[in-house]
């Protein structure tokens, strides 16, 4: 249903990132605006469109995984066959809804907006 996507969608948005010159900006106290100063909410890079349609399918009791061609297969969970089961849309569909009615929520490529030296330490996880 279209209720339980807006659902979605505003969770995504809640979760959405601060830019890192935004942040920088702020501890200084600058309040002068940059160019590309904008409205849009950034999910953080591993919460792309995929990722956010697994979450959709989930919420909705289903589990959605890639097959070997780079489909999306989408299996039901529930315990009984005579449960109902709510309707799920395509990712094709999940995505148009997302640039239709969310245009302004974005995903933050890996190293968007970060200097090297950021970039090594939010990502020291990695290489310990």
């Amino acid at each position: 249903s279209t209720i339980a996507l807006h659902e979605h969608f505003k969770a995504l948005m809640s979760m959405g990132e601060v830019r890192a010159t935004q942040f920088i900006r702020d501890a200084i106290n600058n309040t002068s605006l940059r160019d590309d100063d904008d409205d849009n909410v950034y999910l953080p890079s591993n919460d792309g469109t995929r990722p956010s349609y697994y979450q959709y399918c989930s919420s909705l009791g289903y589990k959605a995984c890639p097959t070997a061609t780079g489909n999306i297969k989408v299996t039901w969970l529930g315990s009984n066959n005579n449960q109902p089961k709510p309707a799920v849309i395509s990712i094709h569909t999940y995505h148009r809804f997302w640039r239709l009615h969310y245009p302004n929520l974005k995903v933050s490529s890996i190293h968007e907006d970060i200097c090297p030296e950021c970039y090594k330490y939010a990502n020291r996880k990695n290489t310990v």
